[in-house]
């Protein structure tokens, strides 16, 4: 059976993030983790993977040391904690999360729905392609007028068909239509 960090490099591996060697080289300093990964598309992250192997205070030092050598170099990433096993006290999470956001899996199911779920904030957001119901956004808008439809209700509704730059261009042609109109009203008064 693969290790628990394996799993956890695994899916980090499958949406875009690439493994990096260990020892973790930051600015000049080495790093001991039990593997790290960085995010190489959508996520920028940083990501450290540690477990209950490396003793809680060692673990603060390592995060706090690759949060120094990372503002030493300048970097913006954000760095990621994964922790694998039973959580740390609530003092140890306390000192993890002033230099990282750290993230726990559970020992008791480590599959990738579970590994996937306690690592979703790295995950990319896959939004469905339509609505869930189904419905066609115009053809709502369009039976929301109702009997009310007006010539430029469908002037608008046809220009939301090709975005927004149309609906403004489409809006602004029908203000100037209104002013126009109105030119000579307002000249006479």
């Amino acid at each position: 059976m693969e290790s628990a960090t394996q799993l956890v490099l695994d899916e980090l591996k499958a949406v875009g993030f690439a493994v990096l060697a260990m020892p973790l080289q930051v600015a000049g300093a080495e790093l001991e983790f039990e593997a790290a990964a960085i995010g190489t598309g959508v996520s920028h992250d940083l990501v450290v993977v540690a477990t209950a192997a490396t003793a809680h205070r060692r673990l603060v030092r390592l995060t706090e040391g690759l949060s120094r050598a990372l503002d030493h170099a300048k970097s913006t990433r954000p760095v990621t904690v994964i922790y694998i096993g039973d959580p740390p006290v609530l003092a140890t999470q306390d000192q993890l999360e002033r230099n990282a956001r750290l993230l726990l899996v559970g020992i008791d199911s480590l599959d990738a729905v579970e590994i996937r779920r306690a690592i979703s904030v790295l995950m990319p957001l896959t939004l469905p392609a339509e609505q869930a119901d189904g419905k066609e956004p115009i053809a709502e808008v369009l039976k929301a007028l109702g009997s009310t439809t007006t010539v430029e209700h469908l002037n608008l509704v046809r220009a939301a068909q090709d975005g927004t730059d149309a609906v403004r261009d489409a809006l602004q042609a029908y203000i100037d239509d209104v002013f126009d109109g109105d030119e000579d009203e307002l000249s006479t008064q």
